[in-house]
């Protein structure tokens, strides 16, 4: 079982993960040597990599929860003509990859504002209608 100094010393280094050990000892009231041989120790680790698990699993079902918004801004910005084309080539190269499933492929596409640019962002609009990324209320026509 860990002490209140030690859960300490976990709850700072989750807070401030770049603080150095004798900035931590100095808070925790204890020498940098402690800092130092309590960050070796087995059940210090064991604690701080559970504890950061649980911080990524809570990061991933909050953003798992806000797909759909994210993937609707993403699009809202690749057809925005206001946006710049490096950028709104960007926002659909990443939510074709998403949608086909190649999440280290790119797929080159010009958005120049020609009519095949206009098809291909249309098509791809349609598909995440279809899909379901895209709610209706949300559609920009």
């Amino acid at each position: 079982m860990l002490d209140l100094r030690k859960q300490q010393l976990i709850e700072l280094r989750l807070k401030y993960p770049t603080m150095g050990s004798t900035e931590l000892a100095k808070k925790i009231g204890v020498s940098r040597q402690s800092i130092w041989e309590w960050s070796k120790q087995a059940e210090v680790q064991a604690e701080l990599d559970r504890r950061l698990r649980e911080i990524n699993q809570e990061a991933n079902v909050h953003l798992k929860s806000c797909t759909n918004k994210l993937m609707n801004e993403m699009l809202n910005l690749a057809l925005d003509k206001s946006t710049e084309a490096r950028v709104r080539n960007s926002a659909l190269q990443y939510l074709i990859d998403r949608s086909m499933g190649k999440a280290a492929d790119q797929v080159n596409i010009d958005l120049q504002d020609t009519t095949d640019s206009a098809d291909v962002l249309q098509g791809f609009k349609d598909f995440l209608k279809e899909s379901g990324y895209l709610k209706k209320e949300k559609q920009n026509g």
